[in-house]
């Protein structure tokens, strides 16, 4: 849950600042608010629902990564396109670490049926096996 109060302070920082953003932080933004709107929430909603832990912040942060292609509507990963995005921005990454953090992400969250729930946790599973690749780099 820690991850996802990160996640969405970072947002709201960086809409705080739009004109310091990039492209793809920019489209995050985009898809933020998207997300924001077809959940009936507004950003000034979020502080309230940080505090209270609502679950439907992992509904936001999961909308988010789908509109990015990340992952499905059924909360699954999308393989092509995380494996795209890499490749994109490590020509260098190696196919079998990413096979490796799917498998262990995706047996992690295999008991769970909510599809928010689902796709956060594969979400902070995957960021956080990501990280700790890239520290090992």
């Amino acid at each position: 849950m820690k991850n996802i109060v990160i996640i969405i302070s970072l947002i709201v920082t960086a809409h705080a600042a739009d004109h310091s953003l990039d492209k793809d932080e920019l489209e995050v933004k985009e898809y933020f608010e998207q997300c924001l709107s077809e959940h009936g929430l507004k950003e000034s909603d979020l502080e309230e629902l940080k505090n209270k832990a609502d679950p439907q912040i992992l509904c936001i942060t999961a909308c988010v990564f789908e509109k990015q292609g990340l992952l499905m509507k059924n909360g699954e990963f999308n393989k092509k396109e995380i494996i795209k995005v890499e490749q994109e921005e490590d020509p260098n990454f190696k196919q079998d670490d990413l096979d490796e953090i799917f498998s262990f992400c995706e047996e992690k969250a295999k008991d769970i049926d909510d599809a928010c729930l689902k796709g956060n946790t594969l979400t902070m599973c995957f960021l956080d096996e990501i990280s700790q690749l890239d520290d090992k780099s």
